[in-house]
């Protein structure tokens, strides 16, 4: 079988991409004979311009994998986003991506289309309506919400009706949708109860990310921690419309009735907004610790901790890349219920503790958590292991591959 993994605009040379759709597609093309993989990335004209050495070392690594990697150019027009595009530009969405797919399919003689997001998934579901084609929708998020979040059109806007309405039909058509966790059986299952899930996590690299204990001794030396202090952590953007500085204010400041050393570590590179935000909270400096770091260094950073921290400001079903990450770490995870993706495996799992609205759970609460630390700690790592390990969701996608072929 012959399959077309299909990106739009996402930056195919980032450390999200490379982790998420690189590595992935690699161990599938390794782990298949049955499956001839190919990559077809839909890139602004600027990027390939200002980043074509970096694409061309993934086309050429994919390449050495056995994954035939195609580049699209989109135009990119001054003031109007193609990725989240209002109600009146959503046709040069399909006028960029149809004849182009239409064209890489019937010379690639492709038998599944697996899109990544709404855009490609709306030219396919078209294409497969006139070529014996299957089609994959791997919608990553829930998008038209997570547009209203992000300010860019509200609920009750045309665009979100219109996005609303292609999601249904995506839903209907597709003959997979793919659920990052059960909260997207639940979010999606509402607007179309005979769509059809395949549920497939987001991976992690677990060799990259595990436990290190030399370089949890190194950090905690250098900082003047002891062995016994409870280090909580966050790792990823901050200052977004769902990661904001005050709720670790607040649960930093919820740490004080804590009756045992602690602390709390920052990876991201959002450090100033970050260190204002804390500052008008009242957070002391001693309190906290900041890391900007890149990606390849995050790892050690998460082995200095023990837990790791997702706390939401607004509803999102989609199971945060840190989340995996910090499970690879050996790190429960501590998150409210805004994380619906991060708190659905927490309790599924039982491999940390979710909160309420309240950013901080008490001092009984946490130290019931960290007399369990060690226990939840191989759990955590077994998890990683065994649900989302880069592997098993690589075997995840093959054996929905299999299924569609039959």
């Amino acid at each position: 079988m012959n399959v077309a993994y299909v990106i739009w605009l996402e930056n195919l040379s980032s450390p999200i991409l490379t982790s998420q759709v690189v590595e992935v597609l690699e161990e599938m093309a390794g782990s298949s004979r049955k499956h001839r993989i190919a990559l077809l990335a839909f890139q602004p004209v600027y990027r390939i311009l200002l980043r074509r050495s970096r694409l061309a070392a993934v086309r050429a690594r994919l390449r050495a994998s056995g994954v035939q990697t195609t580049i699209i150019p989109c135009l990119a027009i001054p003031k109007i986003d193609l990725f989240r595009a209002q109600w009146y530009t959503m046709p040069l969405i399909l006028i960029q991506s149809l004849p182009v797919l239409l064209v890489f399919t019937l010379l690639r003689r492709i038998d599944i289309l697996h899109c990544r997001s709404y855009p490609p998934a709306w030219a396919a579901m078209i294409l497969k309506s006139l070529l014996p084609v299957r089609m994959v929708f791997d919608p990553r998020s829930d998008f038209p919400e997570e547009s209203v979040t992000a300010k860019k059109w509200p609920a009750d806007s045309p665009t979100h009706k219109a996005w609303k309405r292609l999601e249904r039909k995506l839903l209907e058509k597709a003959d997979a949708t793919i659920a990052i966790t059960e909260a997207y059986i639940d979010h999606f299952g509402k607007g179309c109860p005979q769509a059809r899930f395949y549920t497939v996590p987001n991976n992690v690299d677990v060799l990259r990310f595990r436990p290190d204990d030399a370089s949890r001794n190194a950090f905690r030396e250098a900082h003047g921690l002891s062995g016994d202090t409870l280090v909580f952590c966050y790792s990823g953007s901050m200052g977004s419309h769902w990661h904001k500085p005050e709720p670790y204010a607040d649960f930093i400041i919820g740490l004080r009735k804590l009756e045992r050393s602690h602390w709390f570590l920052f990876i991201t590179q959002d450090t100033d907004v970050l260190r204002a935000r804390l500052a008008e909270r009242g957070v002391g400096r001693q309190e906290y610790g900041i890391v900007s770091c890149g990606f390849d260094e995050v790892p050690r950073y998460l082995s200095a901790s023990d837990f790791g921290t997702m706390f939401m400001t607004a509803h999102k079903i989609a199971l945060g890349i840190k989340t995996v990450e910090y499970l690879a770490a050996g790190l429960p995870v501590i998150a409210n219920r805004e994380a619906a993706g991060a708190a659905g495996i927490i309790e599924r799992y039982g491999v940390g503790l979710v909160v309420g609205d309240e950013s901080s759970p008490g001092p009984d609460r946490l130290l019931r958590l960290a007399d369990m630390r060690q226990q939840m700690s191989s759990a955590a790592r077994e998890l990683a292991e065994t649900q989302f390990s880069t592997s098993v969701v690589a075997l995840r996608y093959l054996g929905l591959y299999d299924n569609l072929a039959s």
